[in-house]
């Protein structure tokens, strides 16, 4: 029983990280774009 709570605990926190990487990626997208705006 433990093994499995563990094994859910860190298949969310991986969930977790992919969402974040996910949304840390779109912003360095956005950054990227925003700077070549202003040096346009």
């Amino acid at each position: 029983m433990k093994n499995s709570a563990i094994g859910a605990y860190f298949s969310n926190l991986d969930k977790i990280i992919s969402s974040y990487q996910e949304k840390i990626s779109q912003l360095e997208t956005l950054k990227k774009k925003l700077l070549q705006d202003m040096f346009i």
